[in-house]
């Protein structure tokens, strides 16, 4: 049984795309995060068994790659949002940060301090809910691609490009 939603759960819209993805003649590739990235993914899908894809616009990630172009956003690594006290223009964002910002400026979730909440009640610092990933259209093997690239100093206007492929 699923608490609140009867015993059947809500079917997921499935997206493929390719595990590698390439931006500007950068190749970023889930390959080198099989064993830290795909841990954290295997954690992420237990928490959300039966998953649908959140009520957001349906340009959704057309409105994240220009977030990440705005230059709005200075790059965090390893977290979704850094220095949550401080005023936005001097916090810090990783890519999957910004995708959460966005949904939460659209009204699907919420940052509390350095945590974002979302609305199925999943708490975290971390991980971006799986609901963004699916209203991405992003396979987990894409969304490791894009966050080990974040961790390892890819520029968010490249990661950008690589999201918009």
């Amino acid at each position: 049984m699923f608490p609140g939603r009867g015993s059947i759960p809500p079917t997921p819209r499935r997206v493929t795309l390719p595990s590698t993805l390439t931006a500007n003649g950068t190749k970023i590739s889930a390959r080198s995060t099989a064993l830290s990235a795909g841990g954290r993914q295997r954690v992420e899908r237990r928490w959300h068994l039966g998953v649908s894809v959140p009520d957001l616009p349906p340009n959704f990630r057309a409105l994240v790659v220009a977030a990440l172009r705005s230059g709005e956003y200075t790059q965090a690594r390893g977290c979704l949002r850094l220095w949550p006290t401080l005023p936005k223009d001097r916090q810090r964002f990783c890519v999957a940060g910004v995708a959460c910002d966005v949904a939460a400026a659209h009204g699907w979730g919420e940052w509390q301090r350095d945590r974002f909440t979302a609305p199925d009640g999943l708490v975290t610092s971390t991980l971006m809910p799986e609901g963004i990933r699916v209203a991405l259209g992003l396979s987990p093997a894409a969304l490791d691609s894009l966050v080990t690239a974040n961790d390892d100093g890819v520029p968010l206007s490249t990661l950008a490009a690589a999201l918009e492929d």
